[in-house]
């Protein structure tokens, strides 16, 4: 396993690779708070260090908006999620063995990710003998379901300052997926008309509106295929879905979809997304200059992270949704009239917000105030289920709330 600095920062890069099983694998550590960095594990033929170091970015920037004692990482196993089970259990478990060293130090924290699932995550711990939490919660936001909420919440805030009625708004999904089915839910449910989505096997289009319930049947029975299964609507190419004119797009797939070769494209008027950094750096001024509102996407997406965490306190899952969307839809209205302020993007305000809350997030780590070891002990014990869960709820929502601000 080879350790080198890279780039931005404290940026660490563990490259791994194993010639008798074939694992080629890439761990991108950016940052740590209390020696822990903390991030999903994928599994794609195409995964990259350059994609890994920007999604590990954005790990840090999620935590640090959240007020989370965590640092970001990111990590990949360049490979076919689809290979037979037997064989895809193996090389994870060949990855934990060589990665040993950060994870049973918590140095690297994994999690589930594109082309991996919880199960498969916990399954790979335990080959090393590390002890794993089996919290229901966690099988549940694999689904996207705490996703939607932070998604929406953005959409919302950014309606109401366009003076778009949600209820007669359209929206195009790219990737339906977890997540971007889970979206697709949520809006349905709150009236916008659901007109594209799209996977790996095509794109489909309906002006009219989509039979949301009816495409998620679809997709739980025949997978990617559900655009070609699905006869109410036209087909249409992916990439052609994200130069619909629709009044929101929500992006829930891979990265960077929105580039400088269809960013001028782009008709939408608001931008939430499910995936991360879907937009590159470069397109993201061009959008502001379109007059075009594109939401940071580690706070549009950052619903499951904030989700998972506050079911875990007990909350439930009605106050918890009620919640990401009051709260995170109001940090993102302040971000907004920010931008306007200030004449540049919602994501460039964000990023620097996110950066200011880190380094002090940072320095509190590192500082052995009574007040700074008191919380981690606290937090220490929290997640060791050691404090009664009835005095947790109580004061959840107090911790959550405060942790936003």
């Amino acid at each position: 396993m080879e350790n080198y600095k890279v780039g931005f920062g404290s940026q660490v890069i563990c490259n791994i690779t194993d010639e008798k099983s074939g694992l080629l694998a890439y761990i991108v550590m950016d940052s740590a708070v209390y020696g822990h960095s903390c991030g999903g594990l994928k599994m794609l033929p195409d995964v990259s260090i350059s994609e890994l170091q920007a999604l590990a970015r954005v790990m840090t920037l999620k935590f640090s908006f959240l007020g989370m004692n965590e640092g970001g990482a990111k990590a990949g196993i360049v490979a076919d999620p689809s290979m037979p089970r037997k064989e895809k259990l193996a090389l994870l478990r060949r990855f934990a063995q060589m990665a040993s060293p950060l994870l049973k130090t918590h140095t690297y924290v994994p999690a589930s990710d594109m082309g991996t699932t919880n199960e498969e995550i916990r399954y790979m711990l335990k080959s090393i003998g590390l002890k794993v939490r089996e919290d229901a919660v966690q099988r549940k936001e694999e689904g996207g379901f705490y996703v939607r909420f932070s998604v929406f919440a953005g959409a919302e805030s950014a309606a109401r300052h366009m003076n778009l009625n949600l209820s007669q708004s359209t929206l195009a999904i790219e990737g339906f997926g977890k997540v971007g089915s889970s979206v697709a839910k949520v809006f349905a449910q709150k009236g916008t008309r659901v007109v594209a989505i799209s996977t790996v096997k095509g794109a489909v289009y309906n002006p009219d509106g989509l039979d949301v319930d009816k495409l998620i049947q679809l997709k739980n029975e025949v997978g990617d295929d559900v655009v070609n299964a699905y006869s109410q609507a036209k087909k249409i190419e992916k990439s052609e879905l994200l130069t619909l004119d629709v009044d929101i797009l929500s992006p829930c797939a891979g990265h960077h979809s929105i580039n400088l070769e269809n960013v001028e494209k782009i008709k939408t008027s608001i931008i939430s997304a499910g995936a991360n950094i879907p937009v590159t750096s470069e397109a993201d001024p061009v959008l502001w200059r379109k007059g075009k509102l594109y939401l940071p996407d580690f706070i549009t997406n950052c619903g499951g992270i904030l989700g998972t965490n506050m079911e875990l306190a007990g909350l439930s899952e009605k106050f918890i949704g009620d919640f990401i969307i009051q709260e995170i839809g109001r940090k993102i209205s302040e971000i907004i009239e920010l931008s306007e302020k200030e004449n540049i993007s919602p994501v460039e305000i964000a990023v620097r917000e996110a950066e200011k809350k880190f380094l002090r997030i940072n320095v509190n780590s590192k500082e052995k105030t009574p007040k700074g070891r008191l919380f981690h002990m606290a937090l220490k014990v929290y997640k060791k289920k050691l404090i009664p869960k009835w005095l947790v709820k109580l004061y959840a929502p107090r911790f959550f709330k405060a942790r936003l601000i």
